[in-house]
């Protein structure tokens, strides 16, 4: 988004003045004829959507968002046409349905092995909007204090960034996956973790309401937006420590997210992509 912008900046005008090229005449050129799709909760507060309004009135015909979240958001949004619908982000199932998790630490004594995955310094100068430093690490402190054998295997791109490639295998290594995100657009982990039969526990973010199984679901504790820090640690704590009692509960989350997983695949969504360019295509 940021880079369409750049059509109303002095420096792209003076850049065609310069190829004696007419503004109006370029921007004409192309006005309502470009997609977008919208990934994440950024700039929609009173002040961004007015810079971005031209994005949405001036050059773009249509857009979508990745989640029902955005797009009541965006429906929201008076200055703004109402999107097309909703694709969600997806995984490639040629990449990780091969790899499906199948052995967790299933013993007490073996320790719970605990995975996140994401940018742990994200915009963390304003707030630490991931969760990382103020919900998860306390939490897993404590847990460690208490006695509970707890083993943090994280894929921090802070730390050392990922390939596409080497995450299936990072998912192998790891018994659950910890989102305590406050906004995300889908988030990733939730879908390559479901593609590789990893359990969850994650806040109410993005996708994970629409892509979630009902054993699944029970391990929800709750948004950011609506539950203060405090109680989203507790029920983080209490929902880790019911997976180290009951490791049972490992597979049975394991069988189901990978069966619900199938319907974020890129074979899966390339259906919608099909229809939102059809209508594209044939709206004025």
């Amino acid at each position: 988004r940021k880079l369409l912008l750049q059509f109303e900046s002095d420096e792209f005008k003076q850049h065609l003045i310069e190829n004696h090229l007419d503004f109006q005449e370029y921007v004409d050129s192309f006005k309502n004829k470009i997609s977008t799709g919208i990934y994440d909760h950024l700039f929609v507060d009173h002040d961004n959507i007015k810079i971005y309004e031209p994005i949405f009135t001036k050059y773009s015909k249509m857009y979508y968002t990745c989640s029902e979240k955005l797009r009541k958001v965006y429906e929201g949004i008076k200055e703004y046409p109402n999107p097309w619908g909703v694709i969600h982000d997806t995984y490639d199932n040629h990449l990780y349905n091969d790899k499906v998790k199948h052995i967790f630490h299933e013993q007490k004594s073996d320790p719970l092995v605990i995975g996140w995955v994401g940018n742990s310094n994200w915009n963390l100068k304003y707030k630490d909007f991931k969760g990382f430093h103020t919900i998860l690490n306390p939490v897993l402190d404590e847990l460690t204090q208490e006695g509970y054998l707890i083993e943090r295997h994280f894929a921090d791109k802070n730390i050392r960034f990922r390939t596409n490639e080497e995450m299936p295998g990072y998912y192998q290594e790891i018994d659950v996956c910890i989102i305590v995100s406050m906004e995300e657009g889908t988030p990733r982990p939730v879908i390559e973790a479901m593609a590789s039969g990893v359990p969850i526990i994650s806040t109410d973010v993005g996708i994970v309401s629409e892509s979630f199984g009902p054993k699944q679901m029970k391990f929800v504790i709750g948004s950011r937006n609506d539950s203060n820090d405090e109680e989203i640690k507790t029920k983080l704590k209490n929902k880790i420590i019911e997976l180290y009692e009951n490791r049972e509960i490992l597979k049975e989350l394991s069988l189901e997210n990978y069966q619900y997983s199938h319907k974020n695949s890129i074979d899966e969504l390339g259906q919608y992509y099909q229809k939102y360019f059809d209508d594209f295509l044939v709206k004025n």
